[in-house]
């Protein structure tokens, strides 16, 4: 799914590279509790309008 939202002239070491990049930070900003709970947070209010 993730794969299709990016348009198909990107190359794969473009996005890789951007991974590489972001996959620290990413993992910082969710290892802090505060953020975990909004991440729950949201997760709940976006199943709740699924439902």
């Amino acid at each position: 799914m993730m794969a299709e939202q990016f348009p198909d002239n990107v190359p794969d070491h473009v996005l890789d590279e951007l991974a590489r990049a972001l996959y620290p930070a990413l993992l910082a900003f969710y290892e802090d509790e505060a953020n975990q709970q909004a991440f729950a947070a949201w997760q709940a209010q976006r199943q709740s309008k699924a439902t």
